[in-house]
């Protein structure tokens, strides 16, 4: 693999290697992946927060190779109800290596690129 992980989640080398979209800490739960953040953020609230979802929109819409990711992954994903994700998470290398280390494992971002691009690109 041509690329370096930093602590700031972002990948350097080769040309054919894109950046990280977003720099989280992703970890292997019971249900799959999650980004702490996130889930610590909305774990007690039950409303969307429009103000955030907006903020969300406008960084999306000034890169448009993320927005293409972004539009790919919804068109998968739509539709798919929760036990499918789980399933579809279930089946990442990753997230099994590091769920049997132990739960809430922190997933290394390298070993998720190199897992998708070998079995996808």
């Amino acid at each position: 693999m041509h690329c370096k992980p930093t602590t700031e989640y972002v990948f350097e080398g080769s040309d054919d290697v894109p950046p990280l979209l977003y720099k989280a800490k992703m970890e292997a739960w019971k249900s799959g992946v999650v980004i702490r953040e996130v889930y610590e953020h909305y774990q007690n609230r039950h409303t969307r927060n429009q103000e955030s979802i907006d903020r969300a929109v406008k960084e999306v819409e000034k890169k448009p190779e993320i927005q293409k990711f972004v539009d790919e992954l919804f068109e998968q994903m739509d539709g798919c109800s929760d036990f499918t994700l789980i399933e579809r998470n279930h089946q990442d290398e990753c997230w099994k290596e590091a769920y049997n280390v132990s739960p809430k494992t922190e997933l290394h971002p390298a070993k998720i690129f190199e897992e998708y691009q070998n079995r996808y690109l």
